[in-house]
């Protein structure tokens, strides 16, 4: 409790920048791995004992810290931190080899000091909880031993229908921001089992979400159901065709089914 009391400021400044969005931030300070939760942040560090298989190892390829049943933030990939919607990033008044880091980093830029001992940094290319895609993503695959920093440039460039991995010089992040941008979901409404927005396609694409798979989740699209599916064997994803689109997700647990059989 007199952690989540002394650190109010961030939990305040986050719930404040969310009310008509959603974002992901971390934390380069930590105490247990579910500070997260403590402090209502929604981020990529957590433990749980039910953690997604897929997911877990999607991170690490990323080169995110993971372990059997947890995951950490170390900022180690910026270029990961934009596909999964990490917007801020919170560094406490100790300089350490990260924060240093974060200091020279070219995305992410100081934007205030919380109680004057949290440093909020913002990620002005952090993109949404979903965006359409090249189909070309349903090749990617967790089998891989590329550098955390090339698998997150052979992720972006199969959903970009570019060869990002190997072709290095090609990548700045100015350049295919927009690209993304164009396709994110714009959302309207948000929760932790529904969310609803309005998302734009230039052509017969994929949804790709950072939302761990689970056959739970229903997706409708323009209020019809769509089919869902595993994406790099970990996220979950969905056709769609050319246009503008409305899209609802909504989360039902097996336990709803069963306490009403």
């Amino acid at each position: 409790m007199a952690f989540k009391n002394d650190n109010a400021c961030i939990t305040e400044f986050l719930e404040e920048k969310s009310i008509d969005s959603f974002f992901r931030a971390e934390r380069l300070f930590s105490r247990k791995t579910n500070d997260n939760l403590v402090l209502n942040i929604n981020g990529v560090s957590e433990f749980t004992s039910t953690y997604n298989k897929g997911a877990k190892t999607f991170l690490k390829k990323l080169g995110y810290e993971t372990k059997d049943q947890s995951a950490l933030y170390r900022f180690n990939n910026e270029l990961a931190d934009s596909l999964l919607g990490i917007k801020y990033i919170i560094s406490d008044e100790l300089i350490n080899e990260k924060t240093a880091e974060l200091e020279k980093s070219e995305m992410y830029k100081e934007i205030c000091v919380l109680e004057n001992k949290y440093t909020v940094y913002e990620n002005k290319y952090a993109l949404s909880i979903a965006y359409a895609v090249s189909p070309k993503i349903k090749e990617a695959t967790l089998d891989s031993n590329l550098s955390p920093e090339r698998y997150a440039l052979y992720i972006a460039g199969l959903m970009l229908d570019e060869d990002l991995a190997y072709n290095i010089t090609e990548y700045k992040m100015e350049r295919i921001y927009p690209l993304f941008k164009k396709g994110e979901l714009r959302i309207s409404e948000f929760s932790d089992t529904h969310i609803k927005g309005e998302l734009t396609s230039d052509g017969e694409k994929v949804v790709f979400t950072t939302i761990p798979y689970d056959k739970m989740w229903q997706v409708y699209v323009d209020g019809e159901r769509v089919d869902t599916f595993k994406c790099i064997d970990s996220m979950l994803a969905f056709d769609i065709e050319a246009g503008t689109h409305t899209i609802e997700m909504r989360y039902v647990p097996m336990q709803w089914y069963v306490g009403i059989t």
